[in-house]
This record gives structure tokens, C-alpha cells and sequence, in this order.
């Protein structure tokens, strides 16, 4: 593989890990700005990135397993997996780490808040 064909590889990585970082954080900002620490519907959330729906999923997916999100069954309350779940039926929560993170107080490379 010639050096060219290298760089631009090495560009894309970047360039994808970046825009997954800046999305992220726009998730983790409107989050918090939006909805505070308090449950709100998963599908009111994902309202506010239409036109990235399964960029935003991945995200979520991503947040959750980091440990700053949290996601439960609207009636029942039982937790469970933002991947298994039905967007309508389930509320999400800001966690102690996603509020830290939020605030500042922690970092994540891959979460550009």
C-alpha cells in the first residue's frame, strides 16, 4: 500500500471519529439543556435529530454503554437496552456520569461536549 493510499485512510478515521465525538456531544448537550436530570421519552429526543435517526441510535447505544444514560420501560420502569427497545415506550435519564461529563467534570474523547 503506497503512502497516499495510508493518509487518506488515516483522514477518514479521523474525520469518522470526529463526527461520531460531535454527535455525541450534541445528543449529550440536548440532553441536558433540553430535558435536565429528569426521564423523558426516547422518541422526543431523537425529534430533535431527524435527519441523523440511525447516527443518533448508534449514539445512544454508545452513551448507554458508557454509562451515561440510562433507559427503563415507560409503564412497567424496568430497565432496560436502549437497542432493544421501542423508541415510544421507553424514558431515558441523564446518569451521575453523564452529569459529570455534562458539567464538565469528567471527559470522554469520543463525546465532544
Amino acid at each position: 500500500m503506497n503512502k497516499d493510499v495510508l493518509e487518506k485512510r488515516k483522514l477518514m478515521s479521523t474525520i469518522v471519529a470526529k463526527d461520531f465525538a460531535d454527535l455525541n456531544g450534541s445528543v449529550m448537550r440536548t440532553v441536558n439543556t433540553v430535558f435536565k436530570s429528569r426521564w423523558f421519552k426516547l422518541s422526543d429526543l431523537l425529534l430533535a435529530f431527524p435527519e441523523r435517526q440511525d447516527e443518533t441510535i448508534e449514539t445512544l447505544n454508545y452513551l448507554e454503554k458508557a454509562g451515561y444514560l440510562e433507559a427503563r420501560d415507560i409503564e412497567s420502569k424496568v430497565k432496560m437496552e436502549i437497542q432493544y427497545s421501542e423508541f415510544n415506550e421507553t424514558e431515558v435519564i441523564l446518569t451521575a456520569k453523564g452529569i459529570r461529563l455534562v458539567k464538565y467534570i469528567e471527559t470522554d474523547d469520543a463525546v465532544d461536549v
